[in-house]
């Protein structure tokens, strides 16, 4: 008997073939039967090109990917799914900001001296976060039964002495009026009143001499 001793030495090689990991799901978005966004690997998306209150369509498709094409081998073919359920929406609108009173100061007397000037009105301008949104003001001045309504795109407002002497004094016999005059930005959805109005005013035409009229 005797011990066996083998000396020569063997090299060993594993070889595994597999299929790689396939990317994740992704995703198409369709807006009104148009694809908006391809490809996607998140499950959320926004539509940021959308006017205010305008209503659209949406769904999703899955874009699943298969098996290598055996033509490219390691190449990943996508197929798109059926879509899912369809939904309609449409962005919310974001109102402007408040614009802010600036002349008249609060309580002003604004004496009329002559038929050929103008009494200014001013205030901040407005802003509209949403694209392609401008904003309007309406200006409004009331004294006695009397009120002025003005709508402009600028943020001043003026009104002559004559049309105040006239309003005033011949057409509601007074020496002078006490009232109160405010603004309101609008970007045709919300109308948004000053922060600071309104605010009082008083119009007084007892300087206007008789050969001005």
């Amino acid at each position: 008997a005797g011990i066996f001793q083998q000396d020569d030495t063997y090299d060993w090689y594993l070889e595994i073939c597999g299929t790689p990991t396939p990317p994740a799901l992704r995703f198409n978005v369709y807006r009104d039967d148009i694809l908006l966004a391809e490809g996607l690997e998140v499950t959320t998306y926004s539509d940021e090109d959308v006017a205010a209150l305008e209503e659209h369509e949406y769904f999703v498709t899955g874009y699943v990917p298969m098996i290598p094409a055996s033509d490219e081998p390691g190449v990943m073919v996508f197929v798109e799914t059926d879509s899912s359920n369809h939904a309609m929406a449409a962005a919310l609108n974001t109102p402007p900001t408040a614009v802010s009173l600036a002349v008249p100061a609060p309580s002003f007397t604004y004496s009329v001296a002559n038929l050929t000037g103008a009494a200014q009105f001013a205030w901040s301008p407005s802003t509209d976060p949403d694209p392609g949104q401008s904003v309007e003001y309406s200006f409004e001045l009331t004294l006695g039964t009397y009120t002025w309504e003005i709508t402009t795109d600028v943020p001043t407002v003026s009104i002559s002495n004559q049309e105040l002497y006239t309003e005033i004094f011949d057409n509601q016999g007074a020496a002078s009026l006490a009232g109160t005059w405010n603004v309101v930005a609008s970007d045709g959805y919300d109308d948004v009143p000053a922060v600071n109005g309104p605010r009082d005013l008083t119009v007084d035409v007892t300087a206007v001499s008789v050969g001005d009229d």
